[in-house]
């Protein structure tokens, strides 16, 4: 499954068309803001917790809104996800309504001659390529994660 991403890897395991995913992680970007700007925590140091709320968070949908039609048809799967999808955005406009807000720390900089890079930015790009090469690493090297890849690649698809 080369170029796999998060959306192709749910509906190449489990035929679900996840219309969630964006509010999801709107979702995941107001719970760090929220930890950061009422708890004081750095948004670093945040990540994990908000992880292991989203897993929370997805196990519930997953309960409550996909679970009930996971065999029915595809439609109704969409549909699912996107009352999801619905509900998170009503329930976010009307909590924080359309300002747009900022989590606005500095760690700093790093200076390559004429060239300054923020520490945060750079920081979250190397985050981002670690935990890239993480799932790589699982999707490829484990037993699990072929596992994962060999149902998203020889499932049936739909006529």
């Amino acid at each position: 499954m080369p170029g796999g991403h998060g959306l192709s890897l749910i509906w190449g395991v489990m035929r679900v068309i996840n219309l969630a995913h964006g509010a999801i992680m709107a979702l995941g970007m107001f719970a760090i803001f929220l930890i950061f700007s009422q708890l004081h925590l750095h948004p670093y140091i945040a990540l994990p917790l908000v992880a292991i709320l989203g897993l929370l968070f997805g196990l519930a949908t997953y309960y409550i809104a996909v679970h009930r039609v996971i065999n029915a048809p595809y439609l109704s799967t969409l549909l699912a996800t996107f009352a999801v999808n619905m509900i998170i955005i009503g329930v976010g406009t009307t909590v924080f309504t359309t300002t747009p807000r900022t989590v606005d720390f500095e760690m700093g900089r790093i200076q390559f001659g004429a060239v300054t890079l923020l520490r945060h930015p750079a920081g979250a790009a190397l985050i981002a390529l670690l935990v890239t090469a993480g799932l790589y690493l699982f999707l490829y090297r484990t037993k699990p994660g072929k596992a994962i890849r060999a149902v998203a690649t020889t499932a049936p698809r739909p006529v």
